[in-house]
């Protein structure tokens, strides 16, 4: 794939992902899901990390504009993070390592591991991301 159409495909997929995001999809108690990081994955898997990244920024103004804020952004960055060292570049499955991601970030949260940085808990971007 050219550089070109990597590109291109990045941006399309983070319009398709904040637009997604931009619908109101709803949990039981009211919680929204995010099915935005599903594009920002689709990207990984097919571009790379360099294009994920603005992928994921696109997704992540598109929060902007709904919430006012995008701090499930740092933990989906995390994520993105997590999955490239530990599953593209050894060359495996992406599900079974995510859930492992999730799991350790669930666990690290509720263990009470909450760093703050200028005033601002990165567990309050993982509460807004789950």
């Amino acid at each position: 794939m050219s550089q070109r159409s990597k590109w291109a495909l990045a941006i399309l997929l983070g319009l398709i992902g904040g637009l997604v995001n931009l619908l109101p999809l709803y949990f039981f108690d009211s919680s929204e899901f995010l099915f935005g990081q599903f594009f920002v994955l689709c990207s990984l898997v097919f571009t790379g990390l360099r294009y994920s990244c603005l992928t994921l920024a696109i997704v992540s103004s598109f929060l902007l504009y709904r919430w006012g804020h995008c701090w499930p952004s740092i933990v989906y960055l995390l994520e993105l993070l997590w999955l490239y060292v530990f599953c593209l570049r050894r060359s495996k499955p992406i599900l079974p390592l995510g859930a492992v991601f999730w799991f350790f970030s669930w666990t690290a949260y509720h263990l009470g591991y909450r760093p703050v940085c200028n005033g601002f808990s990165i567990a309050n971007a993982y509460c807004c991301s789950v």
